[in-house]
């Protein structure tokens, strides 16, 4: 790993066939404040994106993880045009600058999708295999009881939930067309 770190890279995964690095991650993190954010730490960035580029290592995403969402644009053009260099070498097919925020999102969003996805997967299993066994016995129901709440969580721990709403109607529509800021339901009798 210590040749990886020296290579610009902390994280990898590797392709399902294990002959190409997948993901590259290179982590970052400084005890400043993002306001504080200033040449010093663009400058590491920038060294660790510059190791990167003369490792030899090619990857379909490399992401440089910062632990501080910064708010200064002049510093993330500077990072932003040494990560599509990567892209333009053909070292990266994609060159990505996240901070914790973006990180989070991009995993909500994934889990997201990973979740509808099983979501209309299974049920679509189980309609083939109720056809193929005439076991509707009756019509699915379209509208059940169900109750949202929102939850608000940090990193390590739940910080607030609201009050529950109790509504009627089709739960899996509301998590698969939703805006995913629902996305866990209960039953509505306790």
């Amino acid at each position: 790993m210590r040749q990886l770190d020296k290579a610009g890279v902390d994280l990898l995964t590797w392709t399902a066939s294990l002959n190409a690095v997948d993901l590259a991650i290179q982590c970052k993190g400084f005890e400043v404040l993002g306001h504080e954010v200033g040449t010093s730490q663009v400058n590491q960035w920038l060294g660790s994106i510059q190791a990167f580029a003369t490792s030899g290592l090619t990857v379909a995403t490399y992401c440089l993880l910062v632990n501080r969402p910064f708010p200064d644009s002049a510093m993330r053009a500077q990072l932003r045009a040494a990560l599509d260099g990567l892209v333009h070498s053909g070292q990266a097919g994609r060159a990505l600058l996240w901070d914790v925020h973006e990180l989070v999102t991009a995993a909500h969003d994934t889990m997201l999708e990973r979740v509808r996805h099983v979501l209309l997967t299974d049920n679509e299993a189980r309609a083939a295999e109720a056809r193929q066994h005439d076991l509707f016995l009756c019509d699915p129901l379209e509208a059940v009881p169900y109750e949202v709440s929102e939850l608000l969580i940090d990193p390590n721990r739940l910080v607030e939930e609201s009050a529950s709403e109790r509504r009627h109607g089709d739960p899996g529509a509301e998590l698969l067309d939703g805006d995913g800021a629902r996305c866990a339901f209960s039953s509505a009798s306790r």
